[in-house]
């Protein structure tokens, strides 16, 4: 398995082109469980964890439009609410919800 670090979305999207088969990891609990219990095979994984355009968020007052990057955790969705965009915690219980009932792609 080669694991790959990038420091960019821009080495992000090149290292998916390279290797289209890859698996995307942000955390790695659950994938590593399920190759340690020998129910997953991978033979390249992207870690976007350190990615940081996909760990901020926005908010655009005038559009009350947020943008919430992928790799942004439930710590920083909580600290939202300091930052000017109090309906984000209202909505943050729904995307658990979500989660938890399956895999959002």
């Amino acid at each position: 398995m080669t694991v790959h670090l990038p420091r960019t979305l821009s080495e992000a999207v090149v290292l998916l082109a390279d290797h289209p088969g890859a698996t995307l990891l942000a955390g790695g609990t659950d994938l590593m469980v399920e190759l340690n219990a020998g129910h997953r095979a991978v033979d390249d994984v992207i870690a976007v964890d350190r990615v940081e355009e996909l760990r901020t968020w926005s908010f655009d007052a005038n559009s009350s439009c947020v943008r919430i990057g992928a790799g942004v955790d439930g710590r920083a969705v909580d600290e939202a609410r300091g930052g000017g965009a109090p309906f984000v915690l209202d909505r943050r219980k729904r995307v658990f919800e979500i989660r938890a009932f399956g895999d959002v792609r």
